[in-house]
């Protein structure tokens, strides 16, 4: 009988515990994270497209998502084949490094040719990574303008800052 007791005080024990302790429910563990979506990078696109027809308009505009992932791609009327691949890999470039492919190109400007040894970067200005409360949601990669890259990417990055209330 003393096994018996002790067996059914422990057990009231760990159900006082588990039923008047504090609960935290699957969905409370679960971090909540900003993300792009599809509307969100259209609207982008659209001021990248309008900042880059102030300049001259043509051109790639790429988005990636929170993953480095292609979201959306843009290529504007007359631009160069070749734009394609340069927009997505300074935005892969942004991505990767959380920093603007801009910077690279003006550190290997100034003779850092090292920088040429890391994966997947392109040290030419009109990437740019994408934060939205310090966390990174993706990047924008411009190509194919005449100069202004940069320009025409933070023009998508500033949608992107009036769109998360910032």
């Amino acid at each position: 009988m003393k096994v018996t007791a002790w067996t059914t005080l422990a057990a009231l024990l760990v159900f006082s515990i588990f039923a008047f302790g504090e609960t935290v429910s699957a969905q409370d563990q679960i971090e909540h994270k900003a993300a792009l979506t599809l509307a969100v990078a259209k609207q982008m696109a659209a001021a990248a497209e309008q900042q880059g027809c102030k300049v001259k308009c043509g051109g790639v505009i790429v988005i990636l998502d929170d993953s480095g992932e292609l979201m959306y791609l843009q290529r504007l009327e007359g631009s160069q084949v070749g734009s394609t691949k340069l927009a997505i890999a300074k935005a892969r470039t942004a991505f990767l490094y959380r920093r603007t492919s801009q910077s690279f190109q003006d550190r290997v400007g100034k003779g850092e040719s090292f920088l040429m040894d890391f994966p997947e970067m392109m040290p030419s200005g009109g990437g740019v990574p994408l934060f939205v409360d310090g966390k990174l949601v993706g990047a924008i990669g411009i190509s194919g303008g005449a100069g202004g890259d940069d320009v025409v990417a933070q023009a998508g990055v500033d949608a992107l800052a009036k769109i998360a209330g910032h």
